[in-house]
């Protein structure tokens, strides 16, 4: 990977993009699935400069562990924990989730819930 020039957070999001020297930017974000799903997922995006349109959507890299996206933006370690304990505390029992999609939900919080305990074992 190239240089990286900036990194920006956007809290609504829930997103952190790491903008590369080479017009390519990655997106770490906390995602919520229509299934009930949650965890931390990495995006690539970059420039086509013939185009001359904004980003556009390269790849995707998949799923990440909270110590994954601790590597990749440790300067937001901050947000990162702050928003994985909010997702936690929302709990499986979202109004919007049927009792499939609170049970595939209910999986996923344990799963984020023990990345959560690794990555920041003096917090738990």
């Amino acid at each position: 990977m190239s240089f990286v020039l900036a990194t920006t957070v956007s809290a609504s999001q829930r997103a952190i993009t790491i903008q590369h020297a080479d017009g390519h930017s990655d997106r770490l974000a906390l995602i919520r699935h229509r299934d009930g799903d949650v965890h931390w997922r990495l995006d690539g995006f970059a420039v086509d400069e013939r185009a001359g349109g904004g980003p556009q959507w390269e790849r995707h890299d998949g799923r990440l562990t909270v110590a994954q996206v601790l590597e990749h933006a440790p300067q937001c370690d901050r947000e990162v924990e702050r928003w994985t304990r909010e997702e936690l505390e929302d709990g499986p029992d979202l109004i919007e989730l049927d009792i499939f999609e609170r049970a595939v939900r209910a999986r996923a919080l344990d799963k984020l819930s023990a990345e959560l305990a690794a990555a920041f074992p003096a917090a738990a």
